[in-house]
């Protein structure tokens, strides 16, 4: 009989679903994905139901294909994080989950913002106000479907409702809990205040637990649609940004950058600071006693998807558009700068270091000797600026960054990752396992099964460096000409973007 641990991390497009041996070997893996839907501009909404079908059906196909007498010691999960859905007393979705990508809540959050102060917000919750996060979501509820929030029982986020599917139980965990912008993260309580002004009791909100407790079993219901033994424990699990953390293996002064649809900059801290830097959020950890201070951008791994498939491939092609190695190989001709080409990122808004939900992208330098190659680069060049100033956030806040591990599916292409070094002038790493918020599920799942003693251990066993990029000192100093007038290229342009909406 074959132990396994299952993960399920249910992510903004996608939902996957790994069988893990003991050793963190995967034994099987499937990944679905589901939509997104768009029915107004700066909506972004997805369905609870399509959730659960999706996570259910892959937890079955995964299981069928191990081949082999399996004994499923737990299930772990992990999911998107802001994204909610209000369920009526029956654990029923009373309408589409509004997505963290929604920006329907601008008016909201500056009505938020303006009523309790910015720094309030931000030392209390931790969270800097941005139409991202669940709270303004609930505020906009409030005003314009009144009859939804009524019949609300439980606000849930995706991993929430999951686990209710599962288990049958309302829970969350602090990893979660803190990212809502109404949750008190120096008294680890939910803020009544903010509560009471959004229009919903703390009663509506689900427990809070730890992250690697397990306070619900398998029913019997969901197993029969998962195939997953009834009885079997589930570990509550986090939020994929945090997961992702463990997975990757960061610790002391190193920092893990996340390139994917969107980007994350993580420093794992023990320390939960009183006065946060103006730029920077402040997550509960899936670790006791350890924090995320978190940077974000909005589009950067979708810039390049959105590249590929508006300008480099035309509409007919038939090359394997899945394949970006002939894109990389262009970009690897293009010169640093991108033939004085600079790219501002903000395809849709800026997060750090900015917060500017009306920042649009900006290509500045074009002329007729460009090439496709050179706006490739740009691309990458413009998503490693904005990073940097996230890494000199941190430094001004005396948390010193020596090294950067790279995730996602960014951290595949080698000319991204050599430019990023020159761009940071620090070893930028990147792990065997690059996908790591379901490692880091596995760890938190075993932790909490007594199988391992310490998750960040059993991370470092599994998860070794197998490349390195080290800074060119003079690539680097061009990088520092081209990174000062992009920073400039925002100022001039920062008061354009919101006319532009209003008109």
């Amino acid at each position: 009989m074959l132990d396994l641990i299952l993960t399920c991390d249910l992510g903004t497009t996608s939902c996957k679903v790994v069988l893990f041996t003991l050793d963190g070997s995967i034994k099987c893996q499937v990944n679905k994905e589901y939509k997104t839907y768009y029915p107004n501009v700066g909506w972004a909404e997805q369905d609870a139901y399509e959730w659960w079908n999706t996570c259910a059906s892959s937890i079955r196909k995964c299981i069928e294909k191990v081949g082999c007498p399996c004994r499923i010691l737990c299930v772990s999960l992990s999911s998107q994080r802001e994204t909610f859905v209000a369920v009526d007393s029956k654990g029923l979705p009373l309408s589409k989950a509004i997505c963290w990508l929604d920006k329907r809540n601008v008016k909201q959050t500056d009505e938020i913002s303006r009523y309790f102060g910015k720094d309030y917000i931000h030392n209390t919750t931790g969270m800097i106000p941005y139409p991202n996060f669940t709270s303004t979501k609930i505020l906009w509820m409030k005003q314009n479907t009144p009859e939804i929030l009524k019949n609300t029982y439980k606000i849930l986020q995706p991993r929430d409702y999951i686990y209710y599917r599962l288990t049958g139980k309302y829970i969350t965990d602090y990893s979660l809990a803190s990212r809502t912008m109404m949750f008190d993260r120096k008294n680890k309580k939910w803020c009544s205040n903010i509560l009471k002004y959004i229009g919903i009791d703390e009663s509506k909100m689900p427990d809070i637990f730890n992250s690697y407790e397990k306070p619900g079993k398998i029913t019997v219901e969901s197993s029969m649609q998962t195939g997953i033994k009834d009885g079997t424990p589930v570990v509550i699990g986090g939020g994929d940004r945090c997961l992702e953390a463990l997975g990757s293996g960061i610790y002391g002064n190193s920092v893990m950058e996340s390139t994917a649809t969107a980007g994350n900059i993580s420093y794992v801290t023990d320390k939960n600071v009183d006065s946060l830097d103006e730029k920077i959020v402040c997550t509960f950890h899936v670790l006791k006693d350890k924090y995320l201070m978190e940077q974000g951008m909005t589009t950067t791994g979708s810039i390049l998807r959105w590249f590929r498939d508006n300008i480099y491939f035309s509409k007919d092609d038939k090359r394997n558009k899945l394949d970006y190695s002939e894109i990389d190989n262009e970009i690897s001709k293009s010169p640093i700068g991108s033939n004085k080409l600079i790219l501002l990122p903000f395809f849709m808004g800026a997060r750090s270091t900015r917060f500017n939900p009306h920042a649009k992208g900006v290509l500045f330098g074009l002329d007729l000797s460009h090439k496709r190659g050179d706006i490739g680069r740009s691309i990458m060049e413009g998503v490693a600026f904005e990073v940097k100033a996230c890494i000199d956030t941190l430094s001004k806040m005396g948390m010193d960054v020596y090294d950067v591990y790279l995730m996602g599916g960014g951290s595949k292409a080698d000319i991204w990752n050599s430019i990023k070094a020159d761009v940071y002038n620090k070893i930028v790493k990147v792990p065997r396992i690059t996908e790591a918020g379901s490692l880091g599920a596995f760890a938190l799942g075993g932790y909490s099964m007594g199988l391992f003693s310490n998750p960040e251990d059993e991370i470092a066993k599994i998860n070794n460096i197998v490349k390195e990029f080290k800074p060119d000192a003079k690539n680097n100093k061009l990088y520092m000409q081209y990174y000062d007038i992009y920073n400039d290229l925002y100022n001039s342009v920062e008061n354009l973007f919101e006319r532009l909406d209003n008109i």
